[in-house]
């Protein structure tokens, strides 16, 4: 059970950094263009 856990918890953790990096890179894109929003 705890490994079935961890990699849950893994793979949650990955999609979840993965979502902020993208949202992230697309902010600053907007900024570069001089649209904060």
């Amino acid at each position: 059970m705890m490994n079935q856990f961890n990699a849950k918890t893994a793979a949650i953790c990955i999609i979840l950094f993965i979502v902020f990096v993208l949202l992230f890179t697309n902010y600053f894109d907007d900024v570069k263009r001089g649209s904060p929003f």
